[in-house]
């Protein structure tokens, strides 16, 4: 996993003995100064350039990491991977897959960089492939993990009757949980 380091990740990731993280530290204190002197203010101009700038040496230490050694497969999470062109050159597009999380369209650069394709939902899939710019066929379908057990906690009469009080709930109505991020992409109205 490579990834950009962060203090509480980099403690949990000790957990995984089948896994090697490679974790990237970035020290902006001294760009900061720099783009201070020269007056840039950091919620606008500087703090874009120092975000170019962390970019940059991302990509940079992707690619070289992906060019010492060879990998069976090179997954990409999400996020901005039109800004990590460089890295790909290194991965065969037959072992190159993007991970789809939300709702993103098919594109030529997607298209030209990755072999396949792995969607979280249905829904995302079709979302994905819908302009047709990617085939069906490499787009495969798998759902989010989650452990069941985590989840089968009895409650009893009496806890469910507090828990509706609580939250001012009325018997008879229906209740849904969701866990996660109040955003547009998540779906919640639907």
């Amino acid at each position: 996993v490579i990834t950009i380091y962060d203090k509480e990740a980099f403690a949990q990731s000790k957990k995984y003995c089948n896994t090697n993280f490679l974790t990237f530290k970035f020290v902006t204190g001294f760009l900061f100064k720099i783009l201070d002197f020269f007056k840039f203010k950091q919620d606008s101009f500087g703090a874009k350039s120092i975000n170019k700038i962390k970019t940059i040496l991302y990509e940079k230490r992707i690619a070289h990491v992906l060019k010492k050694k060879k990998y069976d497969f090179v997954i990409t999470e999400g996020g901005h991977y039109w800004e990590y062109k460089s890295a790909y050159k290194y991965v065969p597009i037959e072992k190159s897959i993007f991970h789809i999380h939300n709702i993103t369209e098919g594109n030529v650069f997607l298209e030209r960089n990755y072999g396949n394709f792995i969607g979280t939902s249905k829904f995302i899939n079709n979302k994905f492939v819908e302009n047709k710019v990617i085939s069906n066929e490499r787009v495969h379908l798998l759902y989010n993990g989650v452990k069941i057990e985590n989840f089968n906690k009895y409650v009893s009469l009496q806890e469910k009757k507090k828990l509706r009080e609580k939250y001012g709930l009325k018997e008879n109505e229906k209740t849904i949980i969701y866990c996660g991020r109040l955003v547009k992409g998540k779906g919640v109205k639907e």
